[in-house]
């Protein structure tokens, strides 16, 4: 195969997404989307209740409760597919053995364990200043946020 030939077939092999026009396609599409949903959630307005009755879960036990999310998170497949995939590209990209991998896999294991305790915590002490009317105005910012990032993101790719 001569270069001449190479340099043909390189080009007939077009990557996704290789042109500058697909991009701009993509990027208003996606500020569109930000954009319509976020203004319908405001639109909208939907209630928001705070009663602690009708929550599910809260009356149980912390126990159970870390329990069923765990088998939760073992039984979501895709859970599995990325932590396969974060211990592969540990053991590929830093040249770990397989005493290293397990030693990361715990490390990391223990470290969102302990973030997601401590969520549950700050939760539980966030209950008494989140009110209706404050998570009402939390919603609203966040959903001008996003609509101002969906704007953002049809100009910037024009």
């Amino acid at each position: 195969m001569t270069n001449k030939e190479d340099g043909t077939m390189a080009r007939e092999k077009k990557k996704l997404f290789d042109r500058k026009w697909d991009y701009k396609i993509l990027g208003i599409i996606a500020g569109i989307i930000l954009v319509t949903f976020r203004g319908i959630s405001l639109i909208r307005n939907s209630p928001i209740s705070l009663d602690s009755k009708k929550m599910t879960g809260l009356n149980r036990s912390w126990g159970f409760l870390l329990i069923k999310g765990f088998i939760l998170n073992i039984a979501n497949p895709f859970s599995l597919i990325f932590w396969i995939g974060v211990v592969g590209f540990a053991a590929k990209s830093w040249g770990l053995h397989s005493q290293q991998i397990l030693l990361f896999f715990i490390g990391v294991f223990i470290t969102a364990f302990t973030t997601d305790l401590l969520k549950c915590y700050l939760s539980e002490r966030l209950s008494t200043i989140l009110t209706t009317k404050t998570i009402h105005y939390i919603n609203h910012a966040m959903g001008l946020v996003f609509i101002g990032i969906g704007v953002f993101i049809i100009f910037k790719t024009q």
